[in-house]
């Protein structure tokens, strides 16, 4: 690894990390409002509302595996920054509040988009990392999170004055901004580094990838139960409930800075248990219903160590993809997606037939036990490669 001296101040990689952040602002910011924006502009019934949301759902998931594998064809930073220009025409088109009907079509837009982008910044991100134990991805990551969190602070600065269109118009903005940083450094002609030949199938990663869907599904389910909780039980709006959970969020974004070293000193392994480990201590503690200062404290902790674990996913899978970075990141962000699509379906139904006690309980037991199964997994994971090493 080149030491940081030696690097341009703001070459290639910071042009890069600094698109993740103008790009991941308004589509974080979209999930958030697309169900207010229907009901409020669009006159959109709640069940619309849902089916607006899933249909944006629907596409990011079918787009990724498309995406990879046309991302480990051309240029990554290209297939990118078409995904943040389709982004910026759908928020345009929010923007113009163009009707129910056409609202569905930007709706997938916005997935083909999302999905474009992320698999292409990744991609590229993974095919440049190496070994680094995660420093790649943990930087990104904290750009992402940097990003969406001043989206969020612009969003609720102007949303109550200046309306949704003013939102969406400026999201749409920094959406090109994040496209043209990525042209222009696509047009530095940056080769692809070489790539061993694949040295795990795909079947291969299955019993990881599997782990990465439910820990997805119990992130989210967990992150569903909190809000639930703040909202129903303590009466909290979107304000108190921000407040809240902002300790967590900072440490969500300034973590993986310092990813690469936890992960230097206690491995990718273990750092994906203790975030698992961490989750089921929130959902725990959660399903005791604590006063809200409780839940903002244990949620630094969880929010910290799935700020360690996410890279941690991420680097295992890029550096045992071989030739197709792409296409394997495109089927571990679908197993993401596909997991925070059931996670928060099934803890909505069982909060509401159960309450917050079972909920929480039934969370906890089920993040405690697939901690315990991350180390068959990895085995798994890791041992298709070294046989296939040694077989050369």
């Amino acid at each position: 690894m080149s030491n940081t001296a030696d690097r341009p101040r703001f070459g290639r990689e910071e042009r890069v990390l600094h698109s993740a952040a103008f790009a991941s602002g308004p589509m974080e910011v979209l999930d958030f409002l697309l169900p207010l924006y229907a009901g409020a502009v669009l006159a959109a019934a709640p069940g619309q509302a849902g089916a607006l949301v899933a249909v944006c759902a629907l596409a990011a998931l079918l787009t990724r595996p498309l995406s990879g594998h046309l991302a480990d064809r051309v240029n990554e930073l290209l297939v990118a920054a078409a995904g943040a220009v389709l982004h910026a025409a759908a928020l345009a088109g929010f923007a113009l509040s163009i009707g129910l009907p056409a609202a569905f079509a930007m709706a997938a837009l916005t997935g083909v988009g999302s999905g474009l982008f992320w698999v292409g910044v990744r991609s590229w991100i993974g095919a440049r990392a190496g070994d680094d134990d995660g420093r790649g991805f943990g930087r990104l990551l904290s750009f992402e999170g940097t990003g969406q969190l001043i989206a969020y602070i612009i969003c609720f600065t102007m949303l109550e004055d200046l309306g949704y269109p003013a939102v969406f118009a400026l999201g749409a903005a920094s959406a090109l901004i994040a496209a043209a940083m990525l042209g222009f450094t696509a047009r530095g002609g940056d080769p692809r580094p070489p790539a061993p030949s694949d040295p795990v199938s795909t079947r291969d990663l299955l019993p990881f990838l599997g782990i990465c869907g439910v820990t997805a599904a119990l992130e989210a389910a967990m992150g569903l139960l909190l809000l639930l909780h703040l909202q129903t039980a303590h009466h909290y709006g979107p304000y108190a409930i921000a407040s809240a959970l902002a300790p967590g969020f900072i440490a969500f974004i300034l973590v993986p800075n310092i990813a690469h070293r936890v992960l230097t000193r206690i491995g990718k392994r273990t750092a994906v248990m203790a975030a698992l480990l961490a989750s089921a201590l929130v959902t725990g503690v959660l399903a005791a219903a604590p006063e809200p200062w409780v839940l903002s404290v244990v949620w630094i902790f969880a929010a910290a160590a799935l700020g360690i674990a996410v890279p941690a996913e991420q680097s295992a899978i890029s550096e045992r993809a071989g030739a197709r970075i792409a296409t394997r990141l495109s089927h571990y962000e679908s197993a993401q997606l596909a997991g925070v699509a059931a996670g928060t379906a099934a803890i909505g139904a069982l909060y509401q037939a159960a309450g917050i006690a079972v909920s929480g309980a039934v969370a906890a037991v089920a993040l405690a036990i697939t901690a315990a199964a991350v180390p068959v997994a990895w085995r798994s994971l890791t041992s298709a490669a070294a046989l296939r090493d040694t077989s050369r």
